[in-house]
Parts: structure tokens; C-alpha cells; sequence
């Protein structure tokens, strides 16, 4: 095993596998910047994919609540059909206001406690 490899280097080996999840990294430190930013996160391809949504879920980001129906992956489901319209514009405003809460309530938690880990794990190392 390589550790670490930068993201350049791994796109040469071209393993499919290696490429996703280095996708899936550069996405999560996208978000995580954006957030220590404070900058508006919409669910676009400037800050989202169809791998990273399927990351958060695997990762636990989307949590049951009763607004999802006690099951997570129900706002999965509905992200990534926002996420995959073609016309955005068909996007109602309820869905709108829906997309924003699972971003505030769900996503940008999840990735506040992810950046509060590694801001930890930094201090021990000090």
C-alpha cells in the first residue's frame, strides 16, 4: 500500500476505483471549505456529484428524522433526482426550500462534525 499519494498521481495509475474515491475527496474537501468559509452551498456540480450525494449517505450524513419518513436514504433519493433534472428551472419552490433544509439540517452538520474531527486529531498532534 501507497500512502499517501497525491490525487495527480493516483489519476495516472488509471484504476476506476482509485479515480472515485479521490473524487469523492476532493468533493468532501470542497464542501468542508466552503463551509469553514461560510459560503452558500447549493446543491449544484460546483459543490455536489452523484458520487459524493452516495458518499454522505454511506458515510451516515443524511439522518432519519420525520421529516424523511425515519429513513435517511429518503433524502438521498430526493437530492439526487433534484440533482439529476435537466431543467432546473422545473424545480418547484417547496422542493427548493426542502433541498436547503437537507443541506442545513443534514449535510452541512454531518461535514461541521467531520471538520471538528480533524481540527481534534490536529491538536493531539501538536
Amino acid at each position: 500500500m501507497l500512502s499517501p499519494i497525491g490525487s495527480s498521481c493516483i489519476k495516472k495509475f488509471e484504476r476506476e476505483d482509485l479515480k472515485d474515491e479521490i473524487s469523492v475527496r476532493e468533493g468532501l474537501f470542497i464542501l468542508l471549505h466552503a463551509i469553514k468559509e461560510n459560503e452558500y452551498i447549493s446543491l449544484s456540480s460546483d459543490f455536489f456529484s452523484r458520487r459524493l450525494l452516495k458518499a454522505l449517505l454511506e458515510q451516515g450524513a443524511f439522518k432519519a428524522t420525520q421529516y424523511n419518513g425515519f429513513d435517511g436514504e429518503n433524502d438521498y433519493q430526493f437530492l439526487l433526482d433534484m440533482f439529476n433534472k435537466r431543467n432546473k428551472d422545473s424545480i418547484t419552490s417547496a422542493q427548493h426550500r426542502k433541498i436547503r433544509a437537507i443541506i442545513v439540517n443534514s449535510i452541512k452538520p454531518y461535514l461541521i462534525s467531520v471538520l471538528d474531527e480533524k481540527i481534534k486529531k490536529c491538536n493531539i498532534l501538536d
